[in-house]
């Protein structure tokens, strides 16, 4: 489709306004221009008005509106489908026309079929002169030559029946591109929608963008879910189709999850929002595939690069041919093959498809490098703590010294951590919850990571929280009868002294012994497990897995250090956690996959993301990407083999223009339509984990 462009309507000394296209005028569009902006010093002010389709901005002298319109387009919202094919099918359907009307002509009255002909051929000979301009010979050139030939030796019935052939390939291959930017569409939160907003018992009509954490909404049958939440009262029907692939509607009741983007079909729920709508399942997911880098596989990338030079060699058989035959046809049905359009065409979309698959499953992966380095990793290091166990550890003991009491010692370690992204931390506040103890605010924290904090409460007084590392780097001496038993533990200290221990349990994933197993079974031949928890409380974790090689006490460092030499063994490593300390190894590993439930740091530095925090995401995802790769070199063997067997049938005179379009479109076509297999295809049901 045509880009619509950004238009000046008004412009004074200072001051410019611009009429938008809707595409930007989304709440996520708006937002992106605002920033682009107003990150300029020359701008004064920047006023959006959606209703009126425009932006005024207010500006110095010294910027231009040429400028201010190029900031503008640099801060258009992309839609990732364009990446895939940026085809026009109007102006396809416009050229099959005038072909269709040409080839009649030429039965009848071939004169007057030349300039239908020509007409209905422009776009092919704007492609080829495109790729010319930049040094370029592409496929459309070939393309363009052999419509050249066939008019030129009075062929106006094939020539017409040649371009149809291409210009209907180009209009299927659209479509057929149309099906994935239709399933981006389906999980794109609208956020200037409306919902119903529940406001001391009465209803309100508000904007989606405007739900925030806590906010309680109505939805009835017909009304799309607008955020992820729990279900407050009522019960319905909900079909989760667009966002799971599931075919059957889901029963929903009392503090049942629901999820943005699905629609009630029957009942009512009142819910209450868990985030906003880029927050939620289905935001997230769009943002993922909107910058996940989709046809850049090594497979598909030197397909294409042996493709492309492809192209002169093919130029110069048809040469060959018309010096030895003199006969313009059978050069012109050599020139109509090629191998790069169809790769072009299938290798994204079928990478666009499986991303989109696996993202309905709950599986973030982050472009088609991310899915082909899946498919063949060898090596997995875990992290221990909300990885391979549980990730909610509770407190089991407390040990206090100084006349201190349990609670007292509770309420300063947990006022100290209180806002960390770390599972003990949550385990501190939980605790003193559960205790109904008052937290005080902390002054100030320095946190060292994998190590504690220093803190400094709002009375004043300063403690240092952390481990036994971070205890004796500070010179803390740590009494005898501290004795964690192998379970993970936080000392306390202040003014130098230790005056308090506390214990914590945290349990494998009852799962994670048969994800273990079946990791070994896809060909994962050595996992490791990580941690900086103790040593005792790190090897019952090993042991209880399975796992080859284990290590506790790990700094971020050495975690990244033992990635390190696991690659220069000639492994090839993915490194699984969900914490801060875990962003160095993901930075050297080969793959990184962050659980859903971890650290934001976690997740935006990963290369997937398990969106549900289910650990047998990960075996599914490993099978998504080799089912991908597979469906690649299908795709691939459907593009090579008929157009090998054209192009031989062309050097011996056994295939025209005509046939030669069909065999090399129809397979690009045929490509194509089988990489969306993974959107069509029916998945089994999945338990979720309950919100």
């Amino acid at each position: 489709m045509p880009v619509p462009a950004v238009r000046v309507v008004h412009q004074i000394r200072g001051r410019v306004r611009f009429e938008l296209p809707p595409s930007m005028l989304t709440a996520r569009g708006r937002a992106g221009i605002e920033k682009e902006l107003n990150a300029q010093p020359e701008i004064v002010s920047v006023r959006i008005n959606p209703r009126g389709r425009t932006v005024v901005i207010r500006h110095t002298p010294g910027i231009g509106s040429r400028r201010l319109r190029n900031l503008i387009e640099r801060a258009r919202p992309r839609d990732p489908a364009e990446r895939t094919h940026p085809g026009r099918p109007g102006r396809h359907v416009r050229s099959l026309v005038a072909l269709s009307a040409g080839g009649a002509l030429a039965l009848i009255a071939p004169p007057f079929a030349l300039p239908l002909v020509g007409l209905g051929s422009l776009a092919i000979f704007r492609r080829a002169a495109i790729h010319l301009r930049r040094g370029n010979i592409g496929v459309d050139t070939l393309d363009a030559a052999a419509m050249t030939i066939t008019v030129l030796t009075g062929q106006l019935l094939t020539a017409a029946i040649l371009g149809a052939l291409v210009e209907g390939g180009e209009l299927l291959r659209d479509l057929t591109a149309s099906r994935s930017r239709r399933e981006i569409g389906a999980l794109m939160s609208h956020e200037d929608a409306t919902c119903w907003k529940l406001v001391d018992g009465h209803r309100a009509a508000v904007k989606v963008g405007s739900i925030r954490a806590g906010d309680r909404i109505l939805v009835a049958a017909g009304d799309r879910i607008p955020v992820d939440a729990t279900v407050l009262r009522g019960k319905a029907l909900v079909d989760e189709r667009m966002l799971t692939g599931e075919p059957l509607p889901a029963t929903k009741g009392r503090e049942s999850g629901v999820f943005a983007m699905t629609v009630v079909t029957d009942g009512e729920l009142a819910i209450e929002a868990g985030g906003t709508a880029a927050e939620s399942r289905a935001g997230r997911i769009m943002t993922f595939l909107e910058k996940a880098p989709i046809g850049e596989t090594r497979m598909a990338d030197q397909a294409r690069r042996f493709a492309d030079r492809f192209v002169v060699p093919i130029i110069g058989t048809a040469a060959i041919v018309y010096a030895l035959t003199g006969n313009p046809m059978r050069a012109a049905s050599i020139l109509i093959f090629d191998l790069a359009t169809g790769i072009r065409i299938a290798a994204p979309t079928t990478m666009l498809a499986s991303l989109i698959a696996a993202a309905r499953e709950g599986i973030l992966i982050k472009g088609a490098a991310a899915m082909e380095k899946l498919a063949a990793i060898d090596t997995i290091v875990f992290d221990k703590t909300g990885t391979l166990t549980v990730g909610q550890p509770a407190v089991a003991g407390v040990t206090t010294f100084n006349g201190l009491t349990e609670d007292e010692l509770l309420v300063i370690a947990a006022a100290a951590d209180n806002g960390l992204n770390h599972p003990l931390a949550a385990a501190l506040m939980a605790e003193a919850k559960r205790r109904r103890l008052h937290v005080p605010h902390r002054a100030w924290a320095d946190y060292r990571i994998g190590l504690g904090v220093e803190a400094m409460l709002d009375d004043g007084r300063r403690f240092l929280v952390g481990n036994r590392d971070f205890m004796a780097e500070r010179s803390v001496k740590i009494p005898r009868n501290v004795n964690g038993h192998g379970l993970s533990e936080v000392i306390v200290a202040a003014g130098g002294e230790c005056i308090g221990a506390i214990v914590f349990t945290d349990d494998p994933r009852t799962d994670a012994a048969g994800i273990i197993q079946a990791l070994r079974a896809r060909g994962v031949s050595r996992i490791a497990l990580l941690s900086g928890d103790t040593q005792n409380a790190t090897r019952r974790v090993a042991e209880a897995l399975g796992v080859d090689e284990w290590a506790a006490r790990t700094s971020p460092d050495e975690k990244a250090e033992f990635v390190r030499r696991l690659k220069a063994r000639g492994h090839r490593v993915a490194v699984v956690g969900d914490g801060v300390n875990d962003s160095v190894a993901f930075a050297l590993a080969d793959l990184s996959v962050a659980m859903g439930g971890g650290a934001d740091l976690a997740r935006a530095n990963s290369d997937v993301v398990l969106l549900d925090d289910r650990l047998e995401l990960l075996t599914r995802a490993i099978d998504r990407s080799r089912e991908s790769l597979g469906l690649m070199n299908q795709n691939l063997a459907l593009i090579a083999a008929p157009n090998a067997f054209g192009i031989g049938g062309a050097i011996a005179g056994g295939v025209n223009p005509a046939v030669a379009a069909l065999l090399n479109n129809g397979s690009a076509v045929v490509a194509a339509a089988n990489g969306m297999r993974p959107l069509i295809a029916r998945r089994k049901p999945a338990a979720r984990r309950s919100r």
